[in-house]
């Protein structure tokens, strides 16, 4: 399932398990990864000195996460003709990555697989089982480090120019154990060199005590993988015409026995889909099979029968 608003559609992909490698690049191949339990809300922003609270759309579903499996976002555009856009992803409370888009005329479609960090390299989103030890020398709370948000990034600008404040449930220990997508309107940009240096590294806490784990309520954390070779990327430099997004879009990954535990594993209809199947159900009549007999399809004891 894949969550729509008039900008974007965006999708989590996870590896085929049917398929690992396609035959010509010998790479992996992907699969849409299903989405459960799909909501939409408003969330509102942090009042700061210079900027009022403010308000924004977000669309929102559960995903099932499995350790040590890797995944990718995909992010369908709609065309925007004369508004450059920007793309913020944040994952468990970290900034990955702000990426400029410029004015469409065409949708376009591409995948955000993993964080740059070096010029030339980048490591991959996975999934990783949360590792939970007894109280020790370095054991203890999730441990969450501020300084490993991206290198140029929005969210470091925050906390610099000190104009508004981070959200905490976008920024922060709160978010861990989600994918945020978040859109912004630029105002302006400017080019500033040729080759993009990077966002840096990023090494999540993934021990913590028993207590540590309640209190995070998750089992599963993101972590990167081994270091790949990319192509080199411009660096733009943007201004955004207001503190926060206009709108996000949230995965919340959990294991399977979390989500069945909790009811979660439900994929809701679209009113399109209900009138479907209204349509559907109402054309269908039962078939004229006595009450107590057995039928093709059908059950003993059941009167209704579908033709």
């Amino acid at each position: 399932m894949v969550l729509k608003s008039p900008t974007a559609e965006i999708w989590l992909e996870k590896p085929s398990p049917l398929i690992c490698l396609c035959s010509k690049t010998h790479q992996k191949t992907y699969q849409k990864s299903t989405s459960f339990c799909p909501s939409k809300s408003k969330e509102i922003s942090a009042a700061s000195p210079h900027y009022p609270a403010q308000k924004f759309k977000t669309r929102e579903a559960f995903i099932e996460s499995s350790p040590d499996s890797s995944y990718r976002i995909a992010l369908r555009l709609k065309r925007h003709f004369f508004t450059k856009l920007a793309v913020q992803v944040i994952i468990d409370g970290i900034e990955q990555g702000t990426y400029l888009e410029f004015p469409q005329f065409f949708r376009t479609t591409y995948r955000i697989s993993g964080r740059r960090v070096t010029g030339s390299t980048w490591r991959g989103f996975q999934f990783t089982r949360l590792n939970i030890k007894e109280p020790g020398p370095g054991v203890g709370d999730y441990v969450f480090n501020e300084s490993q948000h991206c290198e140029g990034g929005y969210v470091k600008g925050y906390m610099e120019s000190g104009d508004a404040e981070p959200i905490d449930y976008m920024i922060g220990k709160n978010a861990v154990g989600s994918i945020r997508v978040n859109f912004y309107k630029v105002k302006g940009a400017i080019k500033e060199g040729d080759i993009h240096e990077g966002y840096g590294d990023w090494e999540p806490c993934t021990t913590v005590d028993e207590i540590g784990a309640l209190k995070l309520g998750v089992q599963d954390v993101t972590t990167l993988g081994p270091e790949v070779r990319c192509r080199l990327a411009e660096t733009w430099y943007s201004q955004f015409d207001r503190a926060h997004p206009f709108e996000t879009f949230v995965f919340k990954y959990r294991p399977h026995d979390v989500l069945e535990e909790n009811n979660l594993l439900l994929v809701r209809l679209t009113r399109f889909q209900k009138l479907t199947r209204w349509v559907r159900e109402a054309l269908s009549f039962p078939s004229k099979v006595p009450k107590g007999w057995g039928g093709k399809g059908g059950k003993e004891n059941d009167s209704s029968f579908a033709v």
